[in-house]
């Protein structure tokens, strides 16, 4: 409990103007280690997304893969990396640690139950996030891997996460097909067959 309170001091101290040389490393080594204690684990979050270093975004990422962690804990995460994600500066590093955050978005939307098909591994909150923060990709990053994710999300049973995704999709393209995946994948097929480059559009 002492050394959340004293991560929380940090972000609070950071964010009201404190100025020095943090040591990235020794907040990264908390992500890393799996013996570290889970309670830390959005704190150093909290940390890294407070002191905006680009190099932050790869090590939150990396750990959202660890099975060992509760969902709470993985959706505290995953709420401070859509705020990373919100206005993130493109980069090669950038680009990567998106592109990975995308591929476990996708895979915790999707992946079912293994005893029963019917029903999905991870709870509607965990999935909720993911489809918020997969909304959250900026300009310049694969935006058009974040709609394909969200179009698929719209078919989810939970009223929650399919709102998220419809959310997500108007706020990326600029288009509103309402919770209609087929809708949306004629569109985005005619899209993405008649456009050169997505650089200078909205995806």
């Amino acid at each position: 409990p002492t050394r959340v309170k004293a991560g929380e001091c940090l972000c609070f101290l950071v964010q009201n103007g404190l100025k020095g040389n943090y040591a990235l490393e020794d907040v990264t080594a908390l992500l890393s280690d799996r013996k570290t204690d889970a309670r830390l684990i959005p704190v150093a979050c909290r940390i890294l997304f407070t002191i905006n270093n680009r190099r932050s975004l790869m090590p939150i990422v990396e750990r959202l893969d660890d099975e060992e962690l509760d969902e709470p804990v993985r959706i505290v995460m995953v709420e401070i990396l859509a705020d990373f994600l919100n206005g993130l500066k493109v980069s090669a590093d950038t680009q990567r640690a998106v592109n990975n955050a995308l591929s476990f978005f996708a895979r915790v939307l999707r992946k079912k139950d293994e005893k029963d098909a019917s029903r999905y591994k991870y709870g509607a909150a965990f999935r909720r996030v993911c489809a918020y923060a997969a909304g959250m990709v900026a300009p310049g990053f694969n935006r058009k891997g974040a709609v394909l994710i969200l179009i698929s999300a719209l078919e989810d049973p939970d009223e929650g996460v399919a709102s998220t995704a419809l959310e997500g999709l108007i706020a990326i393209t600029n288009q509103n097909f309402g919770r209609k995946p087929e809708a949306w994948r004629k569109w985005f097929e005619k899209y993405a067959a008649t456009t050169v480059s997505y650089t200078h559009l909205t995806l």
